[in-house]
């Protein structure tokens, strides 16, 4: 691949997104609610090992389209996996284990909670995206699926806190994998039924792109 086409920014607009038009890596086909648009950002690397170095530019153009309306970027953030309840895990929490397990460092996270079911524990978080964690973020929810981005306005703190426990309403229904424990598709639905906006980050090793997706709500694609 010729170095001049690296790190370039495109934009494409789907409007009406059907069930078949979209897959996600543990879902066959994405059962999404009616009138979904999305805007796909996408940049082509050289090879898979250099996509992190673009999420800068991903980055920069959402918060660029966010920031114009008053609107911040938060992140929900699972445990990769359902573990069983003990005090060294606990110990760990969601912070720690990410970083020991998959060396993203820290976080910030605004706050941890667990969920309990049986003898099993999960924790989740959110974390308000920044240019300084965004590079993290995007890398773990590309390789793990294990949280989404979404859109809120600033001043609405109490708007988050009632989708946030929403979102761990999901998490809290253990599923037969414990390997897996969010549903993106199922999250992606509830946040466009709160009036955000989803972002969903992914990179195709095939290919060395890197993509972030922005499901919206309605007819507006901005």
């Amino acid at each position: 691949m010729n170095t001049n086409m690296m790190n370039k920014l495109s934009t494409k607009y789907v409007s009406d997104l059907k069930d078949s038009d979209y897959e996600f890596n543990r879902f066959d086909k994405a059962s999404l609610r009616d009138a979904v648009n999305v805007v796909q950002l996408s940049v082509t690397t050289v090879n898979h090992s250099s996509w992190i170095n673009a999420t800068a530019l991903i980055y920069d153009a959402i918060n660029k389209m966010f920031s114009s309306n008053s609107h911040e970027i938060y992140c929900f953030i699972v445990s990769p996996c359902w573990k069983l309840d003990s005090r060294i895990v606990r110990h760990y929490g969601l912070g720690r284990t990410l970083d020991k397990d998959f060396d993203v460092g820290t976080l910030d996270f605004l706050f941890e909670k667990e969920i309990v079911n049986d003898k099993d524990v999960i924790f989740y978080g959110v974390v308000k995206l920044t240019s300084a964690n965004a590079r993290r973020v995007f890398k773990l929810l590309s390789l793990y699926e294990n949280g989404v981005l979404f859109s809120r306005y600033s001043s609405d703190d109490y708007d988050v806190s009632l989708l946030v426990e929403e979102l761990a309403a999901l998490v809290a229904i253990k599923p037969k994998s414990l390997t897996f424990n969010l549903n993106i598709v199922e999250a992606i639905n509830l946040i466009l039924g709160r009036g955000s906006e989803v972002l969903f980050p992914y990179s195709w090793e095939e290919t060395g792109e890197y993509h972030l997706d922005i499901f919206k709500d309605g007819q507006d694609l901005c």
